[in-house]
């Protein structure tokens, strides 16, 4: 569930087809979905189970998680 979101095969499209996602992603960043990937709602779904799980797993401990890029952004929303 700790991992980056899956863009899926959006390195093999076509500089249109990018452009077309980035558009998109501008008007509605968490429905826009991917190729073969995930929307940014489902990268903050999994993030949110993992939140829930180290919660209950972890209760009254301290977590260190380590990431970068729009997980970030889906750990800060959740």
């Amino acid at each position: 569930q700790l991992g980056e979101r899956n863009w899926g095969n959006f390195h093999k499209q076509d500089a249109d087809t990018r452009a077309n996602f980035f558009k998109s992603k501008k008007r509605d960043p968490l429905h826009t979905p991917l190729a073969d990937g995930e929307t940014l709602l489902e990268a903050r779904h999994r993030t949110r189970v993992l939140l829930d799980r180290c919660a209950r797993q972890f209760s009254g401990k301290n977590v260190l998680v380590f990431t970068h890029g729009e997980y970030i952004e889906c750990i800060w929303s959740e």
